[in-house]
């Protein structure tokens, strides 16, 4: 097989590596800066895990995006990629502000998110949030005694 791949397959096979211990197919050209695989088909320049879910599995069903269910944003292996709406994309994450919000079962000062204890709300910003009722309580409570004479 001498140079440029005939065929999208074949540009997928030849510009990546199986990691025997995991499956993942590592990506070996270019990637974005935070490590997507990037690969140029007919004129656009494509996610090549999202081509390779394309070519293997099929179309990627409007309004969801690919996990990876590795963890490896370099694997372009379709058997790791799952199309799923971008917020659970975003909680499944380990690093994100959201995912590691969201793992937290406790406040700060040690009351359980339970849904008798958590206020749930929506900021200014459309943000889901979360408080403590026991924490408002008492924040409460301590303006009410400061503002007494």
């Amino acid at each position: 097989m001498s140079g440029y791949p005939r065929n999208t397959i074949e540009i997928i096979e030849r510009y990546s590596i199986p990691e025997p211990n995991t499956g993942c197919w590592l990506w070996t050209r270019g990637t974005t800066r935070d490590g997507y695989p990037v690969v140029r088909y007919r004129g656009d320049t494509w996610r090549a895990h999202r081509l390779s879910y394309t070519l293997h599995v099929g179309e990627i069903p409007a309004g969801l995006t690919l996990d990876h269910l590795c963890g490896v944003s370099c694997c372009v292996n379709p058997a790791h990629l799952e199309p799923v709406t971008a917020a659970v994309n975003i909680l499944r994450g380990k690093t994100t502000l959201a995912a590691l919000n969201a793992a937290k079962t406790h406040c700060k000062h040690g009351h359980e998110f339970t849904p008798s204890n958590t206020y749930r709300f929506v900021s200014k910003e459309g943000r889901h949030r979360r408080k403590c009722r026991a924490c408002t309580l008492r924040i409460c409570a301590a303006y009410l005694a400061s503002k007494k004479p």
